[in-house]
């Protein structure tokens, strides 16, 4: 499918192997009933009183929805690093050695701490811009405000899972961070096709933990192709060669043009 549809390449992916599905799908469960019951409670307290009455009402209600939007999605901006890097480490490694990358260690505590607060504090600026925009635009007109909060959402998760695969790699934060604007062509298709994917997965409510895991696996496979990734694919002395058959270290089969 290409760098564009690389989240639904991915969703594809990890629905084709089962095996993979366990931890993600637990940690997802959980994580989204904590973020949902957070949007709850905001959406709760800004919901209009019983005195408004007509077309003011279904304004005020719209209000409500686009606050607990908002809500979410600053939370998920703040909170997404950590729940991605818990969830889907070993989903990511899993993912990438299928591909034939060369195996790594585990991303130790201070180093992979370390390297998500480098990157969480060099894209601040739209994890706090996407919150104050779908919360300005539920305020002015509602609705719109949920789409925007969807594609922020989208963004925001499809930086994370991109820093991920490349953590993995062992690239550091300030490497990511140089990758990632590098690539932002890439990010930016990326997002546009997870925010379509996350509304048709949300149509269908119980498929929407299916969503970040499928961008994990997705972001996974994009990353061994970009150029600063390979140069971190030297194999970790001790460790076994890729798989017999499997691509060469580091490298993922080109689309078609």
């Amino acid at each position: 499918m290409g760098a564009t549809l690389w989240p639904i390449e991915g969703l594809l992916r990890f629905l084709r192997t089962p095996r993979w599905w366990l931890r993600p799908l637990a940690a997802m469960a959980v994580g989204w009933l904590v973020l949902l019951g957070l949007a709850i409670l905001a959406g709760w307290w800004a919901w209009p009183v019983a005195t408004v009455k007509g077309l003011w009402y279904a304004l005020a209600v719209a209000k409500a929805v686009g606050v607990g939007f908002a809500t979410l999605l600053l939370a998920w901006a703040l909170l997404l690093p950590l729940l991605m890097s818990f969830a889907f480490e070993a989903l990511v490694r899993l993912a990438q050695r299928a591909d034939g990358a060369a195996p790594t260690m585990e991303l130790g505590l201070h180093a992979g701490i370390g390297g998500s607060l480098r990157v969480l504090a060099g894209t601040l600026v739209p994890r706090l811009l996407w919150p104050l925009a779908g919360f300005a635009l539920s305020l002015a007109v509602g609705p719109i405000g949920i789409v925007v909060s969807v594609i922020g959402l989208a963004h925001i998760a499809a930086i994370d899972a991109l820093d991920l695969a490349m953590a993995v790699r062992g690239l550091s934060g300030s490497d990511r961070l140089v990758a990632l604007r590098a690539h932002r062509g890439e990010l930016w298709q990326g997002t546009l096709v997870a925010a379509l994917l996350n509304f048709g997965l949300g149509a269908m409510v119980i498929a929407w933990i299916l969503w970040l895991p499928g961008l994990a696996v997705g972001a996974a496979r994009l990353v061994l192709g970009w150029s600063e990734v390979l140069a971190h694919s030297a194999p970790v002395p001790g460790m076994p060669p890729p798989m017999p058959g499997a691509l060469p270290a580091g490298a993922v089969s080109a689309p078609p043009a």
